[in-house]
Parts: structure tokens; C-alpha cells; sequence
């Protein structure tokens, strides 16, 4: 008898709280992906990030082409230790698909695929005509089919390896 008279008085509670729950609105646990903070279609993008954001890769750097990059001062002196760490880089992140000394096609990758194949970064004309912070965006952003390292390497790590690059240049130009 108590049982029966239990279960209809939670079902009338029940029932008379579900109406009201429909119009006070969702319940905090319903969770719709439509009402998220996101970017919906046709929405631009932020340049900037917002104010008191962390950012996931490291230090935030403005977005620049590979030509503005050239006008970016390097902020490392060439120095021994600077170069050794530039090598350990390249080593690790670079000589897949350039190879030990940036050479054409002397990377695991080029010789897999080798219409992959990369250019002679130790060429004259890669010589002459790009300045550091130029071979530092490439690293930064990609270039063609070369993945971006901004997110696994810091910018001091950027710099180190072109400080390599330029090792590995004067050493082909001068045997």
C-alpha cells in the first residue's frame, strides 16, 4: 500500500516539475553543440589572439611572408655553442628530407620519393639572395610541401638551425 502511494506521488512531482523545467529553459546539463563558443561559417578570424590568451606553441609572433621575414634581424651571436645547437637541430628536424650537408636529394625522403625532392639550400643563388630571418620563417611556416616547426621548436632553436644552414653554405662554397 505505502509503495503504491509512493510511486504516484513521485510520478505527480514528477509530472508537475517537467512543464515548469520546459519553460525556465535548458538544463545546465544538456549540452548542444550549436550553442558552443566557436567559430561558426562565415566568420572571420581574429588577427590577434584575445586578451589574456596562452598561447599552445610558445611565444605568440605576428604573422609575416617569407620576403618580411627577411628584414627580421637574427638575435643570436654565431657562436660555437649556438652552432652546435643549430647542428643537433638540423639533425633531428631537418636532415630526413635535406640530408647531413643540404645537399639535393640527399635525405631519406628525397631518395624514397624522389619527387619530393628538395633543394640545394648550399647553391649560390641560396647563398646570395635570402638573408637568415628569411631560412627562419620557412622554418617557422612551411614552405610548399615542408611541414611548419612553429610549434615543436622555440624561436631560439629557429635561429640556431639557420645559424647551422649557414655553416653547412660556407662550408660547400669553401672545401
Amino acid at each position: 500500500m505505502y509503495r503504491n502511494l509512493l510511486k504516484k506521488s513521485v510520478s505527480v512531482i514528477l509530472l508537475g516539475i517537467w512543464p515548469v523545467g520546459l519553460l525556465a529553459g535548458p538544463w545546465p546539463f544538456i549540452q548542444n553543440m550549436v550553442d558552443q563558443p566557436s567559430i561558426k561559417p562565415q566568420e572571420t578570424v581574429h588577427p590577434l589572439p584575445p586578451e589574456g590568451a596562452v598561447p599552445r606553441g610558445g611565444l605568440w609572433e605576428p604573422k609575416r611572408t617569407w620576403q618580411e621575414g627577411e628584414q627580421v634581424p637574427d638575435p643570436l651571436p654565431h657562436t660555437p655553442e649556438v652552432v652546435r645547437h643549430g647542428e643537433q637541430l638540423w639533425n633531428r628536424y631537418c636532415t630526413p628530407c635535406h640530408g647531413p650537408r643540404a645537399k639535393a636529394g640527399e635525405g631519406a625522403v628525397s631518395r624514397l620519393w624522389p619527387a619530393l625532392t628538395t633543394p640545394d639550400l648550399t647553391t649560390a643563388f641560396y647563398i646570395q639572395q635570402h638573408r637568415d630571418g628569411y631560412y627562419y620563417e620557412i622554418i617557422r611556416q612551411g614552405h610548399v610541401i615542408m611541414p611548419p616547426y612553429a610549434e615543436g621548436t622555440r624561436p631560439f632553436d629557429r635561429w640556431a638551425i639557420v645559424h647551422y644552414l649557414r655553416v653547412l653554405q660556407n662550408r660547400s662554397q669553401h672545401p
